[in-house]
């Protein structure tokens, strides 16, 4: 079962709205989610409320912690980018050097960074409009591309290389924990239940 991941300021700005209009269609989609962050009171208590009607599908992580988000990132398959502006953006560039396909809408630097793959070459999913049908729409198109498990490893492999130079300092490199950021990429945890998945997040929480 895919895993779609977010690690985002819980602010308007990030498209929250966006994932909260679509999030209990989504949800009924053979697929699972977790989100870490914290801002916006209303955006903590709905996914909260999301937690609980959906223990088994969706996981909600209040605050941030690194050692956390590097395991979001390292586990999920897609990440969810759908900002309604985002003047640059790092996460999505995070995403792909751990090996999840980026969805994002196209804004400022997410627009810059991140390329649709229906072109045949490029390094995520994309939509233009700020609309949650078509952000849902993105979001199928990946799982699609995720069920096609022929395809699925060339489309994860195509864009680790693109962001390799903005990671090649010593410091950066640091940020995995590891002696390099490969070490994680290449053996990413899949979560074979919900269950377990939640269990592997709360061990560093």
């Amino acid at each position: 079962m895919p895993l779609i991941g977010m690690v985002t300021r819980l602010v308007a700005h990030k498209g929250l709205d966006l994932v909260k209009y679509v999030l209990d269609e989504l949800l009924q989609s053979d697929v699972q989610m977790v989100v870490l962050g914290s801002g916006d009171w209303q955006y903590e208590s709905f996914f909260r409320e999301m937690q609980e009607k959906y223990p088994d599908r969706f996981c909600y992580c209040s605050g941030f912690v690194p050692e956390l988000a590097r395991k979001i990132y390292a586990a999920c398959d897609i990440f969810l980018m759908p900002s309604k502006s985002e003047p640059c953006g790092l996460s999505q560039m995070v995403a792909c050097r751990y090996g999840a396909l980026p969805v994002v809408r196209e804004t400022g630097g997410l627009k810059d960074s991140i390329h649709d793959c229906g072109d045949g070459s490029g390094n995520g999913f994309t939509f233009q409009t700020y609309n949650a049908n078509d952000m849902l729409y993105a979001i199928h198109r990946a799982l699609g591309a995720y069920a096609n498990k022929a395809d699925w490893p060339g489309l994860v492999e195509r864009p680790r290389g693109a962001f390799l130079t903005p990671y090649k300092s010593p410091k950066i490199l640091d940020f995995t924990g590891f002696s390099g950021i490969s070490l994680l990429v290449n053996s990413r945890p899949k979560p074979a239940n919900f269950s377990w998945f939640f269990a592997f997040l709360l061990a560093g929480y």
